[in-house]
């Protein structure tokens, strides 16, 4: 078993010898590290190509085809205040909407038309 001998310095003289190596570093701009939000946006900017892997993360909307989407209303009045207090508009990526669009995309045209029957069910208030 090694047996290491530790010098033991006064508290005051440990503080001095940081402070004057904090010291030469400080002329030193410190590097600035931002890291992005890729956990909780996705980089796709188009809606429609979209997959399992967005699922959970936010799809923001430019802010010119939110004006043609939402001129006339079509969202509760609550939302439109979020969306101008954060000036932006953002919407969560769901796994309802990622199945309607696979099942969009798999339709052949050339058979008779397809109905589909949406269910949303909304709590009171749960908007």
């Amino acid at each position: 078993m090694a047996c290491y001998k530790i010098k033991a310095l006064p508290i005051q003289r440990l503080q001095i010898k940081f402070f004057k190596s904090a010291a030469a570093f400080s002329s030193q701009p410190a590097p600035v590290v931002q890291e992005p939000l890729s956990h909780f946006r996705t980089t796709e900017n188009n809606p429609t190509l979209h997959t399992k892997d967005h699922i959970g993360k936010f799809y923001t909307i430019p802010q010119d085809l939110r004006n043609k989407l939402f001129h006339s209303g079509g969202i509760p009045k609550e939302w439109d205040v979020q969306m101008k207090s954060f000036n932006e508009t953002s919407l969560l990526i769901r796994q309802p909407a990622i199945e309607i669009m696979s099942v969009i995309n798999k339709i052949d045209f050339s058979d008779p038309a397809i109905r589909f029957i949406l269910c949303i069910l909304l709590k009171k208030n749960s908007y």
